[in-house]
């Protein structure tokens, strides 16, 4: 989760630093942080960026901010977070999506938390059992990892 805050923190950070929003690095500090509160953190720490923007260039310039956050904030959730918690623990990245995807619908925010620990331990528990061995397999990016 670290990897990906990072990742979000310094793109968001140097977006701002481009378009000269004062206090650029301080908002990225504030992002990195925020952005472990799942959907609300990520929220939050955008606004005060949003704001400022709104006072320095218009409405203008805040919608272009707020756009690009969402789609920097969009591209690190959806794509690069799988891709790395999947290599990470040698897990699909298909799997880490859609694990994230039915934690979250069933648990609500704490299922953002919890996705993973839960989805590996029924990798776990599907090994156990021959009937379903070979999907625990399917489910992970190298067979020994299932073992």
């Amino acid at each position: 989760r670290a990897i990906v805050n990072l990742i979000v923190a310094v793109a968001t950070a140097l977006m701002l630093w481009f378009f000269d929003i004062p206090y650029a690095g301080l908002w990225g500090v504030l992002i990195f942080f925020l952005s472990f509160v799942p959907y609300l953190g990520a929220f939050l720490s955008t606004l005060p960026p949003l704001i400022l923007a709104f006072a320095q260039g218009g409405l203008g310039l805040a919608l272009i901010i707020g756009l690009l956050t969402i789609v920097i904030n969009s591209l690190a959730e959806n794509i690069i977070q799988p891709l790395v918690m999947g290599k990470g623990l040698s897990v699909s990245p298909i799997v880490v999506f859609m694990s994230c995807l039915v934690w979250v619908n069933i648990l609500g925010g704490l299922g953002a938390f919890v996705a993973m620990p839960l989805t590996l331990a029924f990798i776990l528990f599907m090994r156990n059992f021959e009937e379903t061995r070979g999907l625990a397999e399917i489910m992970v990016t190298t067979p020994e990892a299932a073992k």
